[in-house]
């Protein structure tokens, strides 16, 4: 009974980590004095901030991480 118990947790365990994470869906970005600049969306994070060109005048992942906020 504890075997089969510990397995059980096990495959639970493993399924539930394996998933893959959503990180699709849209970003707000604003300026460094919180004004509406953009809304962009993407199947990723990577893809929203390629799509998403300068944002402050700059086109950096740190950049994008600090004034686009995921809605």
């Amino acid at each position: 009974m504890k075997k089969t118990l510990f397995g059980l947790i096990c495959i639970i365990a493993l399924s539930t980590s394996c998933k893959k994470t959503d990180t699709g869906g849209c970003w707000q970005c604003e300026d460094n004095q919180g004004n509406l600049l953009q809304s962009v969306c993407g199947d990723s994070e990577q893809d929203a901030f390629n799509k998403s060109g300068n944002v402050n005048g700059t086109h950096t992942i740190e950049n994008f991480r600090q004034y686009c906020k995921k809605k």
